[in-house]
């Protein structure tokens, strides 16, 4: 019987018809997709798409790896847009629920409306079923924010008003308050403008008489010039003297009224209210 054939190696060429067809086989495939590992560094809307990408093509597992890693992102304190954070967390929500965890799926659809208790799901990423159990949970949440009695409204302090000792003249306001540099500032001119009014009106009523009596006039004028005189001391003198009284105790008991508050003042206090929709926050001053 004649031998088998032999190679330029000296092979036999059913070993060498081996080699060569194993050399040139296709490399073995990719392992079957297995759970992926979520990359924290990773932008949160980057994983969002990949995880969304992983539902299109049936890789759920995958997907909701990448959906509970950004539920414990947000539970960390991380703050993507609201939007997009609700978007991961309702898709989360989906998954849970088609897994049979329907308790898991209502912390996370819960935690979505309380944040936003008019958020909607999309019909095309959603089946019917995850959508009426998003309105059930909606609905629960709904009886919660309405059994929460609103906040107890915050008494604000109120300035006690003016003694009656801010409306005295002669700076009287000022004194009281301790304040006696004002207090002799409105004194005086009140003084000066009270005593100017009450002085001129005497004169006006002793320069009011006939000169042709038999005492004559008392500042020796004539019958022509006590009309002009007296009009000239009670309008350019007297009257403007009392205005300028009034007006000063007006500015005293202003000022006074003013230094009142400053002294009373209630100091800025801010609350903070947490409710289930939103912070509440406000301010007296």
């Amino acid at each position: 019987m004649a031998a088998p054939p032999q190679g330029i190696t000296g092979l036999p060429m059913w070993m060498l018809a081996a080699w060569i067809g194993s050399a040139s086989a296709e490399p073995p495939p990719s392992p079957p997709e297995g759970t992926v590992e979520t990359n924290a560094s990773m932008a949160f809307h980057d994983v969002l798409a990949a995880a969304k990408a992983s539902i299109d093509r049936g890789a759920n597992a995958d997907a909701r790896a990448m959906l509970e890693g950004l539920a414990k992102r947000l539970d960390a304190g991380e703050e993507p847009p609201r939007s997009i954070a609700h978007e991961a967390l309702v898709y989360l929500g989906d998954l849970r629920y088609l897994a049979g965890e329907q308790d898991g799926a209502r912390q996370v659809f819960r935690r979505v409306l309380l944040e936003d208790p008019a958020h909607v799901i999309s019909p095309y990423h959603h089946t019917e079923d995850v959508r009426a159990y998003f309105a059930l949970v909606r609905d629960q949440v709904e009886k919660e924010l309405a059994a929460i009695p609103p906040p107890d409204p915050v008494p604000i302090p109120r300035i006690p008003p003016l003694p009656l000792h801010g409306y005295l003249p002669f700076g009287a306001p000022q004194f009281a308050q301790g304040r006696g540099t004002r207090g002799v500032l409105f004194g005086g001119m009140q003084l000066a403008f009270a005593a100017t009014s009450v002085t001129t009106y005497v004169i006006t009523n002793r320069a009011n008489v006939d000169p042709g009596g038999t005492a004559g006039h008392p500042f020796n004028w004539s019958a022509d010039q006590v009309p002009s005189r007296v009009a000239s001391l009670r309008y350019g003198v007297q009257w403007p003297a009392t205005a300028l009284f009034y007006a000063a105790w007006a500015g005293s008991i202003v000022e006074a009224s003013a230094g009142w508050r400053r002294s009373h003042r209630v100091q800025p206090a801010a609350t903070l209210v947490v409710t289930p929709s939103g912070v509440v926050v406000g301010a007296r001053f």
